[in-house]
């Protein structure tokens, strides 16, 4: 079986999300423990050469102090993207094989937005 580039890619993307959140469970680990994010970062260091920035255990220690205990990533402030749903569905009506490109060509929006947009549509990918 031949892996495509994509494929691998979608793996490491994988793995390294896997990897962060193992690190943050250690992080709240330490927390509990009492230690503090330098002392977290050394000792991970100590084991792993390729952890976490000490920035980002400072970060995730003031998120566990403030009460929120979450793993997941917060949702980030970014410029939303506002898409008139109503040509998505003009184009998708006029040609119900239309595929995502199309579509993000004809509109210039991204992919992702179009994409998530079908979703909350209803609309599947298929296979052929």
């Amino acid at each position: 079986m031949l892996w495509t580039g994509d494929f691998i890619a979608k793996i490491r993307k994988y793995k390294k999300k896997c990897i962060t959140l193992y690190f943050r469970h250690i992080l709240l680990y330490y927390l509990r423990k009492g230690k503090n994010a330098s002392q977290a970062h050394k000792k991970l260091c100590a084991v792993w050469n390729e952890a976490l920035k000490e920035e980002q255990y400072q970060n995730w220690f003031a998120k566990f102090r403030s009460g929120d205990f979450s793993l997941k990533n917060a949702q980030r402030s970014g410029h939303p993207v506002k898409v008139d749903e109503t040509h998505i569905k003009v184009i998708i009506n006029s040609n119900c094989h239309s595929i995502t490109r199309e579509i993000v060509e004809e509109l210039n929006i991204s992919r992702t937005c179009i994409k998530k947009k079908l979703k909350q549509f209803g609309y599947v990918t298929k296979l052929d």
